[in-house]
């Protein structure tokens, strides 16, 4: 009989992240966040929050900068300035930066024009008409979402960028109680998992399809990579469907869903199926250049390096890759180095 492997997988740092922001916003009591397996980057924006300081480093968190870059501006005599690790130094503002100065915000360059870091004088912001390119962030979008109910006026965003992620931000802004939810953005790492290994079946606890997820989309792409996905009473079982016919060609669209890029394209790599990527834009800038990171890489397993970035770090580990810099996983899943290390002793 296969056994079966259960995952405590960690809260959704997007949920979370969004909930924090609002609750600060409204001067709510903050969602009661669990002790163990807290994304570092949840924890960091909590904090962030509750100590009040004036100078603040994000580290490597681009929703912690674009959210707190709102959230500052139309804080009212509040100045604060905002900075972040070098490749945060890389990852651009610019468009958000601009779209609130039209709003009257007082918010200066401290290094390269349209990066950060920057330097923020809290003023009470008015309402505009805004247009937002469907090449940049969600979270520029979501960013601004967040405040529209604490400025003169209304706010008019343009957009043609549409995403889940933005949804989830107008539910939790129009929902009177949001809850926490298990990360299906590091479920798919699982999902790989049991795709590349014979006889793998994972138990994701408490994990459900009811959710305000986008990455629940993973459950249907990888169907072509063999993986069943079943609802049980406990959360999400995963198995490995061994009749599945594996295409010799894929083509994915990613522009609602770019965190399951790295899991997908090293599944993909490794069942030898070519992957046709769309909507791949905006991954260059993540925690990594993610267009660029899997260059060079084969289906022959070794050591491949990290870039300091947490999705490619468990993509890798979960294609049977070396790596480096397992640290970096704590941003968003901190307990998967010991999962990760007890299922393969299973």
């Amino acid at each position: 009989m296969t056994s079966v492997y259960i995952v405590d997988l960690p809260i959704s740092k997007s949920i979370a992240n969004r909930l924090l922001v609002r609750s600060a916003l409204r001067g709510d009591m903050f969602p009661e966040l669990p002790a163990s397996n807290l994304p570092e980057d949840v924890l960091l924006l909590y904090k962030i929050l509750t100590d009040n300081q004036s100078s603040i480093n994000v580290g490597n968190c681009g929703t912690a900068m674009r959210f707190l870059t709102a959230y500052y501006a139309q804080k009212e005599g509040k100045t604060v300035q905002i900075d972040g690790n070098e490749r945060m130094r890389k990852r651009p503002i610019g468009t958000l930066v601009e779209a609130l100065r039209k709003m009257g915000a007082d918010i200066d360059y401290l290094g390269e024009d349209g990066y950060p870091p920057l330097c923020i004088c809290g003023r009470k912001l008015h309402g505009v008409s805004l247009e937002i390119p469907h090449t940049e962030s969600t979270q520029f979008i979501s960013a601004l979402l967040l405040i529209k109910d604490y400025i003169d006026g209304e706010l008019q965003l343009k957009t043609d960028m549409t995403s889940p992620y933005i949804a989830m931000t107008e539910h939790i802004l129009s929902s009177p109680s949001v809850s926490l939810e298990r990360d299906w953005s590091s479920a798919a790492f699982w999902y790989e998992y049991v795709a590349l290994h014979t006889d793998a079946t994972i138990l994701l606890k408490k994990l459900t399809k009811s959710t305000i997820q986008g990455d629940v989309v993973v459950s249907e792409l990888f169907k072509s990579f063999g993986v069943n996905t079943s609802e049980v009473e406990d959360g999400i079982l995963l198995s490995k469907n061994n009749q599945t016919q594996i295409k010799d060609t894929l083509t994915i669209d990613f522009s609602d869903c770019p965190d399951l890029y790295p899991a997908v394209y090293l599944t993909a790599l490794r069942l030898g199926v070519k992957l046709h990527c769309l909507g791949t834009e905006r991954l260059a800038y993540k925690e990594s250049d993610r267009l660029t990171a899997f260059d060079n890489l084969t289906k022959d397993t070794g050591y491949h390096p990290s870039f300091h970035d947490h999705r490619i770090a468990m993509a890798l580990l979960m294609a049977d890759f070396e790596t480096d810099d397992l640290a970096c996983i704590a941003k968003s899943y901190p307990d998967f180095v010991k999962q990760w290390r007890e299922c393969r002793r299973k």
